[in-house]
């Protein structure tokens, strides 16, 4: 499996998760909120893994890739700093102990989930293909192992924070 196979097989539980959170926003408020608060709990502590799977890949650019990836990597840079934004004011919220105005809690996850989508397409479609024909043979199979321990660590930490949340919720 190749890095990029890997790092996609990491976006598609993003993926999921954002779907959950989708079909959450369509039904009545009390079941809306729980489901969103769990879906919650669970992407935002993989969000601050995938960052750091991220950084492990692509923190060594190399100067082959030119002045558009380079951009490209700007971009992507400053989503980012915006998705991180909103990751803290979703905590803060969340913080409260379920006295917040849902309307606030719900616009900004769906602000979420709408610059994970654009963030996913564009590492996929624009970054991805430039660093893989410039990464190394050898650090392609060093990091895309490391890789892939670090996003099949995160699909159990994943797996498991449903199951708590799910535990959390049913005692509650």
């Amino acid at each position: 499996m190749t890095i990029l196979d890997i790092l996609s097989k990491e976006h598609a539980l993003f993926h999921k998760i954002i779907a959950r959170i989708d079909a959450a926003t369509s039904r009545d408020e009390p079941t809306a909120r729980l489901e969103i608060e769990r879906a919650l709990l669970v992407l935002l502590p993989a969000l601050a893994r995938h960052e750091a799977i991220e950084m492990e890949v692509f923190k060594r650019p190399s100067r082959a890739e030119g002045p558009e990836t380079a951009k490209i990597a700007a971009t992507i840079a400053s989503q980012h700093k915006e998705i991180l934004a909103l990751h803290r004011d979703i905590l803060e919220i969340l913080r409260l102990g379920g006295k917040y105005d849902f309307s606030r809690l719900k616009s900004l996850t769906a602000e979420l989930c709408q610059k994970l989508r654009g963030h996913f397409y564009m590492e996929e479609s624009r970054l991805w293909p430039r660093r893989r024909a410039a990464l190394p043979a050898a650090r392609r199979r060093a990091v895309g192992q490391r890789a892939g321990q670090n996003v099949a660590d995160l699909e159990r930490e994943i797996s498991r924070n449903w199951d708590l949340v799910s535990d959390y919720v049913k005692s509650a």
